[in-house]
């Protein structure tokens, strides 16, 4: 739901997205989360492999080539990449 979430925002033209970025998003789509679980859902996302935190600005991005149900099938969690 947050990866969802992650890339609806994206496609309004963002790249860089806050956690409270999806939190008002899923609040407007009436499916309300606390940014707790958004950040704990988005730091499953970077175990996939298909978010990358920027440390400097506390921002997400996702990760071109990525494909998230790929991604979520990988054993123990390895995160995948195009060129895998």
């Amino acid at each position: 739901m947050v990866y969802d979430a992650f890339v609806a925002v994206v496609e309004t033209g963002r790249n860089e997205i806050h956690p409270g970025d999806i939190v008002q998003f899923m609040r407007e789509q009436n499916h309300p989360m606390g940014i707790w679980n958004v950040n704990g859902e988005l730091t499953k996302l970077r175990g996939l492999g298909v978010v990358r935190l920027n440390d400097d600005n506390a921002t997400w991005t996702l990760i071109p080539g990525v494909d998230f149900e790929e991604a979520s099938l990988k054993p123990n969690g390895e995160a995948t990449t195009s060129s895998d």
